[in-house]
């Protein structure tokens, strides 16, 4: 068998891999083909701490083969002796990865619901997972990216890594599925996709009592109005409500958002939602409509202004239709029988 290692290295090797480079998972197989356009070779070879492939004279490519690749650093070298006694050689780059045992996402921080306007930590545990520099952690909220960490080690064994993403929740986040995903990056040559993502974890996020309409509500009494008191607010744990009023409403306030009250009478009623984060108070502000109050006193006064009269008319008119300050009347050379004509 020919091999020569100490021969003078010329400046360019014109020696192709095909493919020129190779991605396999641990313990997995592959095959490549060292290969020259030269014309003067004298023979080529391979040689790996895995075994080798002798020279093998007066061919111009050879293929090179692996059928369980168990290390984790693997760097094969193609080698090619030319007539005029040159030698040149090229490596092989081999990215052997190997999927996580398991990627878990756990609060880091807290235990329970969040609550709204805080901060807390969520950890993305990955078990086990090789090579750390083609690592990529990807954080999702409702599958929208939100934070991706990277990782520069050079070390090409299967390590635990983690990431932390630092969260302050608003209540739009309330029930969201939220994962973290480890992807390696292993270039068009590796699997497609290297994924490897975790049981979605749900925000749930306390917020405190916030009304559907203002916190100060005028309500304005007129003879076609529905009396109707709306106190409803959002908020986790669902508020509980509560009532004060200047007069009784004959009907159940307990635990009531709306309110519609067979009678209304002017005055600031209150309504207080609460829940375990906060309490919040609404006021209603309850008054007649001035200008239909004045207008019915006006119809009012009139109508009993017009039946006065009409009592004095009906006293004064006697029932030759003359005027009279007395039950007595004046006529034309006569006396009534009541005084002298």
């Amino acid at each position: 068998v020919k091999q020569c290692f100490l021969l003078p290295v010329s400046a360019s090797c014109p020696i192709v891999m095909t493919p020129p480079r190779v991605v396999v998972k641990h313990g997995g197989s592959f095959s490549v083909i060292c290969s020259t356009s030269e014309a003067q070779v004298e023979g080529m070879g391979w040689e790996s701490s895995l075994g080798a492939v002798s020279l093998t004279d007066n061919v111009t490519s050879l293929p090179f083969k692996i059928t369980a690749l168990t290390q984790w650093t693997f760097s094969p070298q193609c080698y090619m002796n030319l007539l005029n006694g040159d030698q040149c050689q090229q490596r092989l780059s081999v990215t052997v990865y190997k999927m996580p045992d398991s990627v878990t996402i756990s609060p880091s921080s807290h235990l329970g619901p969040m609550v709204e306007g805080k901060k807390y930590s969520l950890r993305c545990d990955i078990d086990k997972v090789a090579p750390v520099k083609n690592l990529s952690v990807i954080w999702q909220k409702r599958n929208e990216t939100i934070h991706s960490q990277s990782y520069n080690s050079e070390v090409n064994t299967p390590v635990q890594e983690s990431s932390v993403l630092i969260i302050s929740p608003s209540r739009d986040d309330n029930g969201a599925q939220i994962h973290c995903a480890a992807q390696l990056n292993l270039g068009p040559m590796g699997p497609n996709p290297a994924v490897m993502a975790s049981n979605p974890h749900e925000m749930i996020v306390h917020f405190p009592p916030t009304f559907t309409g203002p916190e100060t509500e005028n309500v304005q009494l007129t003879s076609k109005s529905k009396n109707i008191l709306n106190c409803t607010a959002t908020g986790n744990p669902k508020p509980v409500y509560s009532w004060q009023s200047p007069h009784p409403l004959q009907v159940d306030t307990k635990n009531k958002a709306v309110l519609t009250p067979p009678m209304l009478l002017p005055g600031t009623y209150n309504c207080t939602a609460t829940n375990a984060i906060a309490n919040r108070t609404k006021m209603f502000i309850v008054s007649e409509v001035q200008g239909l109050t004045t207008f019915a006193a006006i119809i009012g006064a009139g109508v009993i202004l017009g039946a006065i009269l009409a009592v004095v008319l009906g006293m004064l008119v006697t029932s030759e239709g003359t005027f009279s300050t007395t039950k007595g009347s004046w006529l034309a050379g006569r006396t009534s029988s009541s005084g002298i004509i």
